[in-house]
């Protein structure tokens, strides 16, 4: 695995447009290239890195050449060549293009091992690719002296870190929780929780609701873990578990001693380690409403325990919540963390496709570890707010570990090398000390998502240092 810097690296030719969207629909995931002329006359040497191809180190990078731009096309009409034969465009299209980019020539050494032919598919047809040779690299750009990362909201921008200008979940519409910054300098909702659907009160469940009314849809304070009493339905429509009577065992609080200095896990044998203050191997199907409640938005995620542990799913015609601009599922903690903590949990990706535009995780309060597939790469990813391309880390894990310390105002998150079998951080974070809520879950957007079913599963969460406070 390796870091790499968000970049393009194109092939040997410059083409006034990259073309891979349907005709059907006006996605701009084109690129539309000008020649330019730049008053900086850059000169240097760089090492790129690709998740596909590896690392060329040493490419000498020179003046930039292109100035690309998110586009779309219409009224295709296109031949082959060669055989003069009419092509009717696929209906082929991806992810909406990130924005702006500034290529530059590069000319990098010649790999020991020359780069193998690729077989590629775009609206013009499948085909084979030879003889690749990095010839540009494209990096990000805004049109102006402002960008996301300056400190400053700009026109454009919802936020900047941990500047919020101001606004709250609340704010926003939402019934309560912990507003955030994500990538882009766009408010991150994640954390928000809706308000009650408008049907909450009919007496019939209807999604998003747990239950209506005296309607629990079957549940019982026993099909949630307890050993009996009643259970309710809140007015927003959840379980409410306060007249439910939990087993003699409880949750014990303990203060902790934490080292930012991250070890190797012991040997697993898949079963819930003992002695932390809380873990959740997911073994009995059924949710432990003492400590979790389940949040569905948008329209066609699914989540729920089953072949012990825990399964997310979002389908292919996943859309968006129109109030939270996303779509997902999540198990959240009724409980909070106080002071410092050390948890994590194991996941597994069970249907993964390439460039799906959809990010699990694990995340207490605003910062995540996370798992993700991003502008058609596969990544690590931790933090609360903007992120830069050196927080990135490469990845092809479909089976892994995340973590997130916190020790004092700060917090880290980590991966699980299992090859040297060491924690490995990602990014560390001035965070606030508050109470913080824990949140196991998938999520993604209209505008990123590929439209094919993604599924992924977590097993053996472990609070194993915290103090925990929960309700009642």
């Amino acid at each position: 695995m390796s870091r790499i810097t968000r970049t393009i690296v194109a092939t040997a030719f410059a083409v006034a447009v990259f073309v891979a969207a349907p005709v059907r629909a006006q996605v701009p995931d084109h690129l539309k290239c000008y020649k330019i002329k730049d008053t900086l006359n850059l000169g240097g040497t760089a090492d790129l890195d690709t998740p596909q191809f590896g690392v060329d180190p040493g490419c000498k990078i020179s003046k930039a050449q292109l100035f690309c731009v998110p586009a779309t096309k219409a009224n295709v009409s296109v031949v082959n060549k060669k055989t003069r034969q009419s092509i009717a465009p696929l209906p082929f299209s991806g992810a909406p293009q990130p924005g702006d980019q500034i290529c530059y020539k590069v000319k990098c050494p010649t790999p020991l091992t020359p780069i193998p032919d690729q077989v590629v598919t775009d609206q013009f047809g499948n085909r084979t690719l030879t003889k690749l040779k990095a010839s540009f690299v494209c990096v990000p750009a805004v049109k102006g002296t402002a960008y996301c990362g300056d400190g400053t909201i700009d026109a454009g921008e919802d936020c900047e870190s941990s500047d919020l200008g101001g606004a709250t979940c609340t704010s926003l519409g939402f019934a309560s929780g912990t507003l955030a910054c994500a990538p882009g300098c766009t408010f991150d909702l994640g954390g928000c929780v809706p308000n009650p659907p408008e049907t909450c009160g009919n007496g019939t469940i209807e999604t998003p609701e747990s239950c209506d009314g005296s309607n629990l849809g079957g549940a019982t304070c026993v099909g949630f873990g307890f050993a009996s009493g009643s259970l309710a339905c809140t007015a927003g429509c959840g379980y409410d578990v306060s007249g439910c009577v939990p087993y003699p065992a409880p949750i014990p609080t303990v203060t902790p001693t934490l080292t930012m200095t991250p070890t190797p896990t012991p040997t697993s044998t898949g079963d819930c380690p003992l002695g932390g203050v809380f873990c959740d191997d997911f073994n009995d199907d059924s949710m432990n409403a003492a400590f979790w409640a389940v949040y569905v938005f948008g329209t066609g995620p699914q989540i729920a325990e089953t072949t012990g542990r825990l399964e997310t799913t979002l389908p292919a015609n996943s859309q968006d919540d129109p109030q939270m601009g996303m779509f997902g599922t999540r198990y959240q903690s009724v409980c909070t963390l106080r002071g410092d903590f050390d948890l994590q949990a194991e996941f597994t990706l069970l249907d993964w496709p390439p460039a799906n535009g959809v990010r699990v995780g694990l995340l207490a309060g605003g910062f995540g570890a996370t798992r993700l597939s991003w502008f058609g790469s596969d990544w690590y990813l931790s933090g609360e707010g903007p992120v830069g391309p050196e927080d990135l880390i490469a990845t092809t894990d479909l089976v892994g570990k995340l973590r997130i310390v916190r020790v004092g105002a700060t917090i880290t998150g980590y991966y699980f090398n299992a090859e040297s079998r060491v924690w490995v951080a990602l990014n560390s974070q001035s965070t606030s000390t508050d109470d913080v809520t824990v949140r196991l879950g998938a999520w993604s957007h209209n505008y990123l998502f590929g439209h094919q079913t993604a599924r992924a599963a977590f097993d053996n969460f472990v609070i194993s240092q915290g103090e925990l406070v929960c309700p009642g």
